[in-house]
């Protein structure tokens, strides 16, 4: 910064102070949790006796970063293992709660609630999209925010897996909704006959995305940063992809298979909204306290859609809403209040967020996707197991 340069409002009177950007802007703050009774209970036991590092070690998971917003409201982290980036940059510092990671389809969730936090969301989340998209005509049949950002718009596909290695070129958001050179997925489609019906979909968030940045003029990240990072002190959260030198150097590195065999650290995430956003369990924690606290008005909208998910053959009650699964946090009835959950799954990396109408969250993410489905999402069960919160269910659903 520039010595004498005003760069915020201190409130103090006084121009040119040499105050910084960051003086009034809110701060994500957390405490050291390690010590923490549920914490510490699940590091001893992640479940059947068996300590975390061990089934960290046998499901080949490097590290996991884990956030509690605790009933004291105080959000608390801990980290184990490493972040698998010494290999690829020596002097990469140690995992730590600041240390980033890809949260995957997490992003969906992240961007869904920046939208109805914004001023946009009032006017336009029932509107249909169609005009704005016409000259790629797409999509052929009316459809809404509201239905895209509900998987139940009839669109596909699924997910984008295939992602792209550093150094591809990277194709914008219109190439991969019309599935053109260069993205490596294929172009969004649609079928009316599964309107209104849940239809997990990916592209059905990117053709979102697609109308958003048209609407609003601004790239993905760059809205979701003004309408909640700023808002939730989630400084160091983004979807820039790839990511800039000074912050790769404290990120996460996956694990896999695949990135094993290539010596690779991590794909790369063209689909923004769909699985290219960074961040960390405290941010996320934050997000959600902000969300909570401060809009809970946004939670209403996020129930206002509640279509049946068929997860664990009826088992496991459920329902999608608008950016979030949701359910009676009892699975019957508002007693025990609303829980809101998301998880995500790039190459090498798996998360998992569940958070509480008053504030309460769990959030864990790895850097390893194992075999039997990966290790923050036995995490979260572990921990409303301790905490004897009412989100553990025979599973706690990944999508």
């Amino acid at each position: 910064m520039v010595a004498g340069t005003e760069q915020c409002d201190d409130a103090n009177k006084v121009d040119n102070d040499a105050c910084h950007n960051d003086c009034t802007r809110p701060t994500c703050d957390f405490v050291d949790g390690s010590g923490h009774t549920a914490i510490a209970a699940v590091a001893a036991n992640l479940g059947g006796g068996q300590p975390l590092a061990v089934s960290m070690a046998n499901s080949k998971v490097p590290g996991v970063s884990i956030a509690i917003r605790d009933v004291d409201g105080v959000i608390y982290t801990a980290v184990f293992g490493n972040a698998n980036n010494q290999t690829y940059d020596s002097k990469a510092p140690a995992l730590s709660a600041s240390t980033l990671f890809q949260a995957a389809s997490m992003g969906k969730a992240v961007s869904a609630l920046a939208y109805l936090l914004s001023g946009v969301a009032a006017t336009t989340k029932d509107v249909d999209i169609t005009p704005t998209l016409v000259d790629l005509a797409i999509p052929p049949y009316a459809l809404t925010p509201t239905q895209l950002l509900s998987h139940s718009g009839g669109t596909a596909p699924h997910g984008f897996a295939a992602g792209y290695l550093e150094g591809d070129p990277l194709p914008t958001t219109e190439q991969i909704v019309l599935g053109k050179s260069p993205a490596s997925s294929a172009a969004v489609s649609f079928d009316a006959s599964k309107k209104g019906i849940f239809s997990y979909s990916g592209g059905g968030y990117m053709l979102w995305q697609l109308w958003l940045e048209r609407v609003t003029k601004q790239p993905l990240g760059d809205f979701v940063r003004d309408n909640l990072f700023l808002a939730a002190g989630a400084k160091r959260s983004s979807f820039t992809q790839p990511m800039t030198a000074a912050v790769d150097h404290d990120a996460a590195c996956g694990r896999s298979p695949y990135l094993d065999t290539n010596k690779i650290c991590r794909k790369v995430y063209a689909e923004r909204t769909a699985a290219g956003l960074w961040t960390t369990p405290a941010e996320l924690a934050c997000m959600t306290k902000y969300v909570t606290k401060e809009r809970p008005d946004v939670l209403k909208v996020v129930q206002s859609k509640a279509l049946w998910v068929d997860f664990n053959n009826g088992n496991y009650p459920q329902v999608m809403g608008v950016g979030l699964f949701h359910r009676p946090a009892n699975g019957v009835d508002e007693s025990a209040g609303h829980l809101y959950e998301h998880s995500g799954v790039n190459e090498g990396f798996l998360s998992q967020m569940v958070f509480f109408d008053d504030g309460r969250a769990i959030v864990a993410m790895d850097n390893g996707v194992s075999a039997n489905g990966g290790i923050s999402g036995f995490v979260v069960r572990g921990l409303c197991r301790e905490l004897k919160w009412p989100c553990e269910g025979k599973n706690v659903a990944v999508k």
